[in-house]
This record gives structure tokens, sequence and C-alpha cells, in this order.
């Protein structure tokens, strides 16, 4: 069971459950609704293929071949249910507990103050981070000025040459 699946921009699937939960007051939510709606986010993030090319892109490495085969993670709805059980364990939430042919699981899942106080500082750091990263960027660019194409890279470096060739013939 893989418990470390989390869409991006959350370090665990115990911080998006506790991010829904508080977002989403008055939505009943449920063990099976929130392996769903966690099925639908992930399936509409970039492939872990696709980071990698774009990182290879970006580095000026040759793409990934065909035959390179990365493995994607797949959510499984018992990875759910731990997290939702580790919450409720930890005080950060509470719910009806049920049973069915698929075992345990929990309806009308709300947030303690505990767990509210928690979605509270971690939406802060999201935000703060996020923050820090527009900071960064913008300093990265004002720091590189514009982006350079190829072609202008080696058109600069042919200029230089011929100018200090230029400058290396005698003058007589």
């Amino acid at each position: 069971m893989n418990m470390s699946i989390a869409p991006s921009g959350f370090e665990t699937m115990e911080e998006w459950i506790v991010h829904q939960l508080y977002e989403q007051p008055k939505v009943n939510h449920m063990t099976h609704t929130l392996f769903e709606q966690l099925e639908r986010v992930l399936q509409a993030e970039p492939t872990r293929r696709d980071t990698e090319s774009q990182l290879r892109a970006a580095m000026g490495q040759p793409p990934l071949s065909d035959d390179a085969h990365i493995e994607e993670p797949k959510l499984e709805y018992g990875a759910v249910q731990y997290a939702v059980e580790t919450l409720i364990q930890e005080g950060l939430a509470k719910g009806d507990r049920n049973s069915g042919v698929g075992g345990v699981y929990f309806t009308g899942l709300k947030l303690t103050a505990k767990g509210e106080a928690t979605a509270i500082r971690q939406k802060r750091k999201r935000a703060e981070g996020a923050e820090a990263l527009a900071d960064a960027s913008e300093r990265a660019k004002q720091i590189e000025g514009p982006p350079r194409s190829f072609e202008g890279i080696v058109r600069e470096i042919h200029e230089r040459k011929s100018k200090e060739a230029e400058d290396e013939k005698p003058t007589g």
C-alpha cells in the first residue's frame, strides 16, 4: 500500500484530507468520497513521465525513449482509509464509523478544533511557500535578464570572436 501519494502542493495525503475537510465544511465527507475526489485530482496532474521529460528538456538532455518505463503510483482505497484513521487517531478529525463489504469506513467526517487549527497552519504555510517561490522567481528573472535563445547565444559568440580577431589584426 503506497501511503505517500499526495497531490501537488501537499506533503501527505493526510494534509490534503485536512485541507478538503476545512475548505468544504458543509459537505458530507466519507472515506469513499475522499478516495474518489483524490483519484480525480491525481488524474488531472502531470504524470511522472511527463514531469521527467520536462526536466530533461530543461537540462538539455534527450527525451526519454519510448522503451523507458516509469512506474506511476496507483491510489488505493486502503491508503485513504489509513489516512482518515490516522487523522482520527491524532485527534484532528472525527466521524461515524461504519462497516461494509470492504471493511470499516467513515462517514460524516469533520475536523475537530485541533484539526481546524492544523488546517489553518497548513494553509498559511502553503501561502508563505507560494509567496517565497514567487519572490525567488522574480529575483532570478532580474538577475538573469530576459530569456535568450540558442541562436542568440551562438550569434553573440560569433560576434565576440569576430571582434577579437579584428582587435588582433596588426594596424599598419
